[in-house]
């Protein structure tokens, strides 16, 4: 510590308080606990626009909005002095629907009548065939181009540019005709106007006359009709073709022998499914034919030419002898056998006697005599008959068969030549068909073309110029209306202006706008202090409510000993001199241990300020070197951008035990971090030790996206962030403005 002050058991603690890792002495820290996020402002809340930014945006870019109306504004005063007189000249065309209409033209046939037509088309037709470049290149020929335009042989821009050369200077003239022609047509009229605007009064109506008899002449060029000797020479072959398909006609009818085609081959068909009908029944007639005679053929083969009329067979006789003995020697032969063996000598012998008998009586029995009488076989007689009947018949079946075949042969043969006829008689009564429409339609168009040839020159044209063209008496200019355009424009180019400005501007100039940019709440609204302010002088009273603040609110049941500035990037380091000042202010005004670190600087300024002269830094990572000041109770920390309590390369425990100590010896700790984002560990790890974050915005300087960014890594680095603070903010709406709009809201 600086030796001109006092070394007090506190000093000692203070010089020794963040010097090695030994003094932990084996203590067991714990971290704080994890605070609530403060509430994020939506996107639709961030870009919602009020009527309150217009006019604070209107009060922050008055230049910007001013050059915004003015250009126009100025634009219009030079085109309202420069602006020429012109005398413009005024025709009224009426046009009536006709045949020699634009939009009706038929060549090939008549004009639809008056109620078939759309009228728009016809005035739409006439107004284009008026502006097109011909009839404007026959103007421009006529009355000339130097005559119509002076300027146009004349150097240009002031005689900077030579002339136009003679080949362009007609496309010039008839450009600037075009564009001083205007022609238009009322709604539900057939009434063209025509406005002809030129400096000359008098080149303005021959320019009008001009154009009337140009357009006369194009028109009637273009709907000139000849057409009745092409549509003669046309109806006169078609009456050609009609008489040639005639004689064929003629012809193929008479190559067929008949009259009707269609009749002669309906009979035709007739003929045939009658014959057809006929042959059926002739094939089942020889069928039936044929198997009756192949069946009498075959009982005629098997049956025989006599049948037995009768039979007489007698075998009878006197006296059957040879019976008696048999019936004597079977009695003998029972009697033996009942006496003897049968193979006893005497019964052999007289079954040898009985088979003898036997035979004698067999031989007895046949006939004696037979009588048999035949007589020829009628059957054979009816069969053979019947033979010849069927094969008569069988030859005439077939004979007719044969005749109906080449009848059916010439019959088909027949209607498939009168098949052939009528297609070809179609194809040739359709051709007619085709043929004669055309013919008529030829001959009547003929008639009408040549009528209208004829009647062209004696009716009244479909143009008619209802005003001759005229010029007012007085010359109109332009001017005051561009000039009153140009405030219209300057108006509206002013609000274009203000509404883009309020869009794009992203830095707060209220508090209301940084609360509903950041979505927190406001701590308190401050001066901008400068840079060098003195710190020893009274502080503002903002200041010191600020501090009352800060002693009188707690964070989760706690006083708060570790305090943090953090600033957006873009704020312009305008929350340094802040530090310093409620530095002061705990000092003084509430006798509180304050110790001041300043992370974006060494410190020298602060100490020279006040009246410090620090001795030689510290080695880097030696520890935190504080001296006191003038002020009892301060001490401001001197090079302390590589303290490690934002060193990410030193430990937690010891970044943790420096804290715990500060918080022991000292009653407020005042730390201002460097502006920007929290993107490294080091400084994201002090902002979730720290007992409070406390939001530094300067008005019109700190961008509201790096602010709700940084609002977002605080929250999600664990960081107590109880509000903002809004710095330099200006009135810029007049008091009673200011007021009305706070109680609207």
């Amino acid at each position: 510590m600086n030796a001109g002050f006092e070394q007090t058991p506190a000093d000692r603690s203070l010089r020794t308080l963040a010097t090695r890792g030994e003094e932990q002495d084996g203590q067991t820290l714990s971290l704080p606990p994890m605070p609530e996020a403060p509430r994020a402002a939506t996107a639709t809340a961030a870009l919602a626009l009020r009527p309150r930014d217009f006019l604070i945006t209107a009060a922050l870019r008055p230049r910007l909005l001013l050059l915004a109306f003015l250009v126009p504004v100025a634009i219009g005063l030079a085109a309202l002095i420069l602006a020429p007189d012109r005398y413009p000249a005024e025709t009224l065309l009426l046009v009536r629907a006709g045949r020699d209409s634009p939009a009706v033209a038929d060549t090939a046939g008549n004009a639809p009548t008056l109620t078939q037509l759309d009228m728009t088309k016809v005035v739409r037709s006439e107004l284009d065939l008026l502006r097109s470049i011909d009839v404007l290149r026959e103007v421009v020929r006529t009355v000339g181009p130097a005559t119509l335009y002076p300027w146009i042989g004349q150097s240009r821009l002031a005689g900077l540019l030579p002339p136009l050369p003679e080949e362009r200077r007609e496309a010039r003239a008839i450009e600037a005709l075009r564009a001083g022609l205007h022609a238009e047509v009322g709604e539900n009229s057939n009434v063209l106007r025509v406005v002809y605007n030129n400096e000359r009064p008098g080149v303005a109506i021959s320019a009008m006359l001009t154009l009337l008899s140009s357009y006369r002449d194009r028109r009637d060029r273009l709907l000139a009709t000849t057409n009745s000797g092409v549509l003669g020479e046309e109806a006169r072959r078609a009456g050609e073709a009609l008489r040639g398909l005639d004689d064929e006609l003629r012809s193929a009818l008479a190559a067929l022998g008949v009259n009707d085609p269609a009749q002669e081959t309906q009979l035709t068909v007739q003929r045939l499914d009658a014959l057809r009908r006929r042959e059926g029944g002739l094939a089942g007639g020889r069928a039936t034919t044929g198997s009756q005679l192949r069946s009498a053929r075959a009982l005629v083969a098997v049956t025989p030419g006599t049948v037995l009329a009768s039979r007489e067979t007698s075998n009878q006789t006197a006296n059957d002898e040879s019976g008696n003995e048999l019936l004597r020697l079977q009695i003998q032969r029972t009697h033996l056998i009942e006496q003897y063996a049968r193979d006893h000598p005497i019964v052999r012998e007289v079954d040898r006697k009985i088979a003898t008998a036997r035979a004698a009586v067999a031989e007895a029995r046949r006939p004696r005599f037979a009588t048999n009488r035949e007589v020829r076989n009628p059957t054979v007689e009816w069969l053979n008959g019947r033979v010849a009947t069927l094969s008569i018949e069988q030859e005439a079946l077939d004979r007719q068969g044969h005749e109906i075949t080449a009848q059916l042969a010439r019959l088909e043969d027949r209607l498939g030549a009168l098949r052939d006829a009528d297609v070809r008689l179609r194809e040739l009564g359709r051709q007619r068909e085709v043929l004669e429409t055309t013919y008529r339609q030829f001959t009547a168009r003929e008639a009408a073309s040549r009528i209208e040839e004829e009647a062209q020159g004696r009716r009244n044209p479909t143009i008619q110029v209802v005003q001759q063209p005229a010029v007012p008496y007085s010359p109109r200019n332009m001017g005051p209306s561009l000039a009153a355009f140009g405030v219209v424009a300057g108006l509206f180019l002013a609000g274009a202006a203000l509404v883009l400005a309020t869009l794009l501007r992203r830095s707060p100039a209220t508090a209301e706008e940084a609360r509903r940019g950041t979505g927190l709440p406001m701590l308190a609204r401050l001066p901008l202090l400068p840079a060098g302010a003195d710190p020893l002088a009274e502080p503002p009273a903002a200041v010191r409510d600020l501090v009352s603040m800060m002693l009188d609110s707690a964070v989760l049941g706690e006083r708060l000993h570790v305090i943090q500035l953090v600033a957006p990037a873009g704020s312009e380091a305008a929350h340094g001199p802040l530090g310093l000042a409620l530095a002061v202010a705990f000092a003084r005004d509430r006798g509180q241990r304050t110790l001041m670190i300043d992370l974006t600087a060494s410190g020298r300024a602060q100490l020279a300020r006040l009246r410090v002269e620090p001795a030689a830094p510290t080695a880097p990572g030696e520890g935190l070197l504080a001296f006191n000041t003038v002020i009892p109770q301060l001490w401001i920390a001197y090079d302390a951008t590589g303290a490690d309590i934002a060193d990410a390369g030193h430990g937690l425990h010891q970044t943790l035990a420096t804290l715990e100590r500060l918080r022991r010896v000292l009653d407020m700790v005042v730390i201002v971090a460097p502006e920007g984002d929290l993107e490294s560990y080091g400084p994201r790890r002090l902002a979730g030790l720290v007992d409070a974050n406390l939001l530094m915005l300067r008005a019109e300087r700190s961008p509201l996206d790096a602010a709700r960014a940084l609002r977002d890594q605080l929250s999600g680095a664990g960081g107590r962030l109880p509000g903002f603070v809004l710095l330099g903010e200006r009135r810029l709406l007049p008091h009673f403005l200011q007021r009305r709009l706070e109680t609207a809201a």
